[in-house]
């Protein structure tokens, strides 16, 4: 099972953002508004698509300090992506 080193609830939302990545079907920059949860954009256009409704900043900078997401935060959104780490501990 991956992240076995995270609390579930984090191991859950990493494995909603890798499963998104890793589908090929959204772009791998997700972007996170508070309320909204965190969504991707489809690669065949149409609306975004919610990958976590429920988490919120605290999850994701839990995320970002375990170094299995990089995070930008140019304005009230923050832009999300899972890193090379997350995605191999993923994949195996």
């Amino acid at each position: 099972m991956p992240f076995e080193s995270l609390e579930s609830e984090l191991a859950a939302h990493l494995t909603q953002i890798c499963e998104a990545q890793m589908s090929g079907q959204f772009d791998p920059r997700m972007v996170f508004q508070p309320g909204q949860g965190l969504s991707a954009k489809s690669r065949t256009g149409g609306d975004d698509h919610v990958i976590s409704a429920d988490i919120d900043r605290n999850d994701l900078r839990a995320l970002a300090t375990h170094d299995y997401i990089s995070l930008a935060t140019p304005r009230a959104h923050w832009f999300v992506t899972a890193t090379a780490k997350a995605l191999t501990e993923y994949a195996d």
